[in-house]
């Protein structure tokens, strides 16, 4: 047998969509000559109900931001990517995050073409806009669309081994882990008490 030609379309996370040709290359300096100046550690997530974990993430987010020079970027959502009902509004949750001191909160519109986009896209936008020199994660951290996310074990394309800082799980009220969903839970069962305890007793 013979071949004639062979195109490879996909490697781990990356695919032909996120590939440029040498002849891109001049294209490809002119996306990065935006790229912010400061240099940034980031965290992302909903924050929907700005529970202990989130607020231990933002909090250690600011912390290594400070104790490596960088500045700390805060990225959300304006709602929830898994169409689950918000346990806070968009207003309250930006107050919260901003009671934390970050130098930048980013709120992005979760809509049809952000759904779709691929993790790797999607953490290459990101790099090219905010000069991220750092990430700090939980261990359910994954970005992207459902079918081809990055998860935390895939963060190391992008960052060094040092650079990504991933916390301890929360927990609270006999629970090992302190979830959005957990705090659903509490609301439902008319424990409203418990749930508010564990979204803001922490926030500064």
């Amino acid at each position: 047998g013979y071949l004639k030609k062979l195109v490879r379309e996909k490697i781990g996370i990356f695919d032909l969509n996120d590939s440029i040709k040498d002849s891109d290359y001049d294209i490809f300096k002119t996306e990065y000559q935006h790229q912010s100046s400061d240099e940034y550690i980031m965290c992302i997530g909903v924050f929907d109900a700005m529970h202990i974990g989130h607020q231990a993430l933002i909090s250690r987010t600011v912390k290594t931001a400070k104790d490596r020079g960088c500045k700390s970027l805060v990225l959300t959502f304006d709602k929830s990517p898994k169409n689950r009902e918000s346990i806070m509004t968009l207003d309250d949750k930006i107050a919260c995050i901003s009671s934390f001191n970050p130098h930048r909160i980013e709120v992005l519109k979760w809509d049809e073409k952000l759904s779709s986009t691929s993790g790797a896209r999607f953490m290459l936008s990101l790099q090219k806009k905010y000069n991220i020199k750092g990430i700090v994660l939980g261990k359910d951290f994954s970005v992207g669309s459902k079918d081809n996310p990055v998860t935390i074990n895939e963060l190391n394309l992008f960052f060094n081994d040092k650079d990504i800082i991933c916390i301890e799980d929360v927990g609270g009220n006999g629970v090992d882990r302190v979830s959005s969903s957990y705090i659903q839970s509490l609301i439902k069962e008319g424990k409203t008490k418990e749930a508010s305890s564990l979204m803001f007793k922490q926030i500064p």
